[in-house]
C-alpha cells in the first residue's frame, strides 16, 4: 500500500482482517478497499480539502457495513478565485460566506498595495492568497540617491514600487520605527 506518498504495508498483509481502520491522511478516499478505511479529518484544514466531505463513519460490526455521517463544517473552508475588484464587488461577496475560511486565487498581475488588509475587511478568516500567473514587477532604471536620510530613501522607494505616496499614518509608523532603529 502506498498511500500519501508513503510506502508502508503491502494490501495482502490486511487480508486476514475483518476491517482496517487507518488514520493521519486528511482524505477520506486516500484508499478504496472494502475492508480498509481511512477516517480523514473532521474539519477542513487545507485549500486541497475544500470539495471534500468531512465526517465520521459508523461500522455495523455485525454485518462489517460501514456508514458515512456527515459533520457540517462551521466556519466552512472555501476557495475562491477572480480579480481582486471581482471578489471585492459587494455583488460578488454577498453571494459568498465571508465567514469561511477562504483561500484567494487572485487571476489579477499587478502589485496591490496592502492586500490582505484590504482583503480581511470582507473576508476575515482569509488563510492566504496565491496568484493564478504570477505578480507583475517593474525594474526601475531610476538611480538611488545614496544622500538622502533614511526617511526620504524611504519615502521614495514606497513611491515608485506602489505608485502612490506614503499615507500620514504610514509616514508616522516609519519614522518610529526607524527612530526605534536608531
Amino acid at each position: 500500500m502506498n498511500v500519501g506518498g508513503l510506502d508502508a504495508v503491502p494490501l495482502d498483509l490486511l487480508a486476514p482482517f475483518d476491517y482496517v481502520a487507518l488514520g493521519h491522511l486528511h482524505n477520506r478516499h486516500a484508499v478504496n478497499a472494502d475492508r480498509i478505511q481511512y477516517a480523514g479529518s473532521l474539519v477542513k484544514f487545507d485549500v486541497s480539502e475544500t470539495e471534500q466531505r468531512k465526517g465520521v463513519y459508523i461500522l455495523d460490526t455485525e454485518t462489517m457495513t460501514r456508514k458515512f455521517i456527515e459533520i457540517p463544517q462551521t466556519p466552512d473552508f472555501i476557495h475562491i478565485r477572480g480579480s481582486f475588484a471581482e471578489i471585492m464587488d459587494p455583488d460578488f461577496y454577498h453571494q459568498v460566506a465571508t465567514d469561511s475560511f477562504v483561500q484567494i486565487t487572485l487571476t489579477d498581475t499587478e502589485v496591490i498595495p496592502d492586500l490582505m488588509i484590504q482583503l480581511r475587511q470582507v473576508y476575515p478568516y482569509c488563510t492566504g492568497v496565491d496568484r493564478a500567473h504570477g505578480v507583475q514587477t517593474s525594474v526601475t532604471d531610476k538611480p538611488v540617491d545614496r544622500h538622502l536620510d533614511p526617511m526620504a530613501l524611504l519615502a521614495q522607494f514606497y513611491a515608485d514600487t506602489n505608485g502612490t505616496e506614503l499615507t500620514s499614518e504610514q509616514r508616522q509608523w516609519a519614522q518610529q520605527a526607524l527612530a526605534d532603529v536608531q
